[in-house]
């Protein structure tokens, strides 16, 4: 019987329309590859917002402009429309976690948007020095709750980094696939709408 269910938030929950990524490519001669690798730096916590921006360029009107662009991002956030009832809904017989590979300012995102108190357990990459696809990461999250990985469901719109480490530990696995143009590849199941998983549980 499943017992906790952890959802993934970016693309999951919620999408920001503006991506700090591309921002960033749009205004520095950078690789993409160069600018994930020290993204990946800063969902670890290993550096600062301040920090993370200097390293990519020593100009400081462009980092000045990051800077503000990077905490206006948070306003444009959108939770998609079935969350807020699918959360309230199995929080009444489900325990429910997060599992992120985020900066704490996703945790800003999810007080702004009401979506802070759904969940028993908050875990992102960055109080935890460790991202998705860590397979350890997700261990952390069975020993907290004393789950067996078999009572616990992991949803999430990746089958690498949400999916197959949870199905390698031996989670029930759901792919949120909200245009439909995904493999169900190694997931359990496959949904557009997580008002779809509330069928699956019961």
């Amino acid at each position: 019987m499943i017992k906790l269910v952890i959802f993934d938030i970016w693309n999951t929950l919620a999408y920001n329309p503006i991506r700090i990524k591309d921002e960033i490519l749009n205004l520095l001669p950078l690789s993409p590859d160069y600018v994930q690798s020290k993204l990946k730096d800063l969902n670890l916590g290993k550096i600062s917002d301040e920090t993370f921006f200097s390293q990519l360029t020593d100009n400081k009107k462009i980092i000045d402009t990051l800077l503000i662009k990077w905490k206006k991002i948070n306003k444009e956030v959108r939770v998609f429309e079935e969350v807020n009832d699918v959360l309230n809904e199995l929080r009444k017989y489900k325990k429910l976690a997060l599992l992120s590979n985020s900066t704490s300012n996703t945790l800003d995102v999810l007080k702004e948007k009401n979506l802070f108190n759904f969940f028993d357990k908050i875990y992102l990459s960055c109080d935890y020095s460790i991202t998705k696809p860590n397979i350890d990461f997700f261990k952390i999250i069975t020993k907290d709750f004393n789950l067996n990985p078999r009572e616990c469901m992991m949803v999430g719109d990746r089958v690498d980094v949400d999916l197959v480490p949870a199905k390698e530990l031996g989670f029930i696995t759901v792919l949120v696939d909200r245009e439909n143009n995904k493999e169900k590849s190694i997931s359990d199941f496959k949904v557009n709408d997580l008002r779809q998983i509330l069928s699956i549980i019961k």
